[in-house]
């Protein structure tokens, strides 16, 4: 707990960049978004601008953090493209039908998180990936808190889509 202090403390100090903190803030949760942060689904239908729109809050990026109020209903892979290009909002997205974990691993080792396709039908925020376990945020539950599933388990539902926002702090790079 004392790292996290002296951590925290160079990091609002501007001492220390943002992306490279390796200490964990949450013992068991690698993207620690807040309940205020999340999005829940008010239409039943709009689950991707929702997952966007959460990790948009978490990462500080405002230009995405509200797209429910615009974006209702459902969507695909090219249309989250224009909106998000359009918006100036930098990503990387993988694809549906590629099932390489990686990006998620990866985006959750940075603390960045991602929004993940569940069998073509609905899109969460995973929130950890690690030691064989997979943590997300189901924006369609009321209560929105983090679920958890074996990463056997959730590589049977994910259908390979991935969207990974880039936190702002990387735009000289």
């Amino acid at each position: 707990m004392k790292w996290v202090s002296v951590i925290l403390a160079l990091l609002v100090a501007g001492l220390l960049p943002a992306q490279e903190v390796t200490v964990p803030l949450t013992p068991d949760l690698q993207v620690p978004v807040s309940p205020e942060m999340r999005t829940y689904n008010q239409t039943g239908i709009q689950c991707v601008w929702c997952s966007i729109s959460t990790l948009a809050k978490y990462l500080g990026i405002p230009a995405a953090a509200h797209l429910t109020d615009r974006y209702k209903g459902q969507s695909h892979e090219g249309e989250v493209r224009r909106v998000l290009d359009g918006l100036g909002v930098r990503y990387r997205m993988q694809s549906s039908g590629n099932h390489d974990p990686q990006i998620l691993k990866d985006a959750c080792a940075k603390r960045w998180g991602a929004c993940v396709g569940l069998r073509h039908r609905h899109m969460v925020n995973v929130v950890h990936y690690a030691d064989g376990v997979v943590k997300f945020i189901n924006n369609c539950d009321r209560s929105l808190s983090v679920r958890q599933l074996s990463e056997r388990e959730f590589l049977s539902q994910w259908d390979g889509w991935a969207i990974v926002l880039l936190p702002p702090w990387l735009e000289g790079r």
